[in-house]
């Protein structure tokens, strides 16, 4: 399995400034893994831009259609709670992991 891990914060201002992020991210659902790990459980802070981007993303896994994609998060963030959950309504065989 794929694993991308992202840590910190990130609160870049607005699309356009989440571009090496989409290209980093795009370039991976390019290389076709039959399963990929989004590992968020280190991002202690992601505005809306950020949520957005992601959201993207796993709206782009979801119409692909051959990836099966594991997000593992920490219940512990505010942020990650809410949003995490959004992510699996958009796509529900979504695996979503709480550490």
């Amino acid at each position: 399995m794929q694993t991308i891990r992202i840590r910190g914060e990130l609160q870049l201002c607005g699309m356009d400034a989440y571009a090496a992020v989409v290209a980093l991210l795009d370039d991976t659902i390019c290389q076709n893994p039959s399963r990929l790990c989004l590992d968020l459980r280190e991002l202690k802070f992601l505005n809306s831009s950020g949520i957005h981007m992601l959201l993207r993303f796993v709206l782009k896994v979801r119409n692909q259609g051959k990836i099966q994609l594991v997000v593992t998060g920490s219940e512990q963030i505010f942020w990650q709670g809410r949003s995490l959950r959004s992510f699996q309504q958009i796509m529900p065989q979504l695996n979503l992991q709480w550490v």
